[in-house]
């Protein structure tokens, strides 16, 4: 069954009124079946339009164009592949089939909705059936998860005799924990370089604040430094002789 195709031929501006001839040819470049000098129109400015209707099935290498009685001038050349071009429209025709065929009533979907009567069910039925079975799936795998961690927790044993679940056992009843005497230690004893804002940097502001502060009583300031003599916040006081008052500090 032989196919159409169109094609669309630029020429250049200087190449008009030509009276033109195409030949098929196959992969090799050789010629395939007669001349064809039928189904041109001249659009203008060099540019021409070629309609064919008789392409042979399974064709694949593509189609020279020259002008009539000058076959040796090759003017232009154009590839045929068959799987682009070929009875696209009995493929569309047959896409469009298969998705009227699958709707509401179309044939595909009458023959599901046969299965599922046959089987005394419905759609809805099949989908809660299957959530259902997977959540009990699911509930399986934690519960065997759950018992091989408690399994683990028993049969890992340490050189005294305890296991990790006798370990834990004891820990959750563990009273009487105190800090060690060098506790302490292991706390950054950085300086403050600004308004504290956590405990830590509190203490540590509070040892720079008896180590090194700076009071100007004229402007009514305390300032409090690091060991560099950098101030790190500043605090105003007031004393009219019966009431002292000292504000919080803010950074400088």
């Amino acid at each position: 069954m032989a196919y159409t195709l169109d094609y669309a031929i630029s020429l250049g501006s200087n190449q008009t009124g030509l009276t033109l001839a195409a030949r098929l040819v196959d992969t090799d470049g050789a010629n395939t079946g007669s001349e064809i000098t039928t189904g041109f129109t001249e659009i203008g400015d060099g540019n021409y339009h070629w309609h064919y209707a008789s392409f042979p099935d399974d064709h694949r290498g593509g189609v020279k164009f020259y002008e009539d009685e000058v076959p040796g001038v090759i003017l232009a050349f154009a590839s045929i592949n068959p799987e682009e071009a070929e009875h696209t429209a009995a493929i569309l025709a047959d896409t469009n089939e298969l998705q009227s065929d699958l709707t509401d009533g179309g044939r595909l979907d009458l023959i599901l909705d046969g299965i599922l009567e046959d089987t005394g069910t419905t759609l809805d039925t099949l989908l809660n059936t299957l959530v259902t079975r997977l959540t009990a799936a699911r509930a399986a795998k934690l519960d065997n998860v759950d018992q091989a961690i408690s399994t683990t927790q028993t049969n890992i044993v340490g050189a005294d005799g305890d296991t990790l679940k006798s370990l834990s056992d004891q820990m959750d009843n563990k009273t009487g924990y105190k800090l060690a005497a060098d506790g302490l230690d292991s706390i950054t004893a950085t300086e403050s370089s600004g308004k504290p804002t956590n405990f830590r940097e509190w203490v540590m502001w509070l040892v720079q604040r008896f180590r090194r502060s700076k009071m100007d009583r004229t402007a009514g300031t305390i300032t409090v430094e690091q060991e560099d003599g950098t101030a790190v916040t500043e605090q105003t006081f007031s004393d009219d002789g019966t009431t002292q008052q000292l504000g919080g500090p803010s950074d400088v």
